[in-house]
């Protein structure tokens, strides 16, 4: 059974780490906050049920979200979901969770910072 697909948007709360495998690969793990924002009863917004995810990318993603990603961005993530657990020293279990991101792009629409463009032009004729 695979795992299942997901899909954050969310803010970045750790720049990424990255490391070279043995074999040559390479891996990159950084953390995303996500939130529900919600109007309260005076109009202002408010952040609720806040969660933390550890996003894992491999290879040539991992490579590019190195100086690329900056804590804080808003990123969009898609990817699988994989559950660990363990058991801590006073006995307890415990859970998290790690997406393993397919795909990552920045969130435009909550951006204030501006892009700049490749320059390249497309002749879509």
């Amino acid at each position: 059974m695979s795992n299942p697909n997901i899909t954050i948007v969310g803010r970045v709360a750790s720049e990424p780490e990255s490391k070279t495998l043995p074999n040559g690969g390479t891996v990159s793990r950084f953390r995303v906050i996500t939130n529900d924002r919600r109007k309260n009863g005076f109009g202002e917004w408010e952040d609720r049920d806040t969660s933390g995810w550890t996003v894992v990318c491999w290879d040539r993603l991992a490579e590019n979200v190195l100086g690329k990603l900056s804590k804080g961005e808003q990123v969009i993530i898609n990817g699988t979901i994989k559950e660990t657990s363990w058991v801590d020293s006073a006995g307890n279990k415990k859970y998290s969770f790690e997406v393993k991101a397919q795909n990552i792009g920045k969130d435009l629409l909550m951006s204030s910072r501006s892009y700049a463009s490749s320059g390249t032009t497309i002749d879509w004729n």
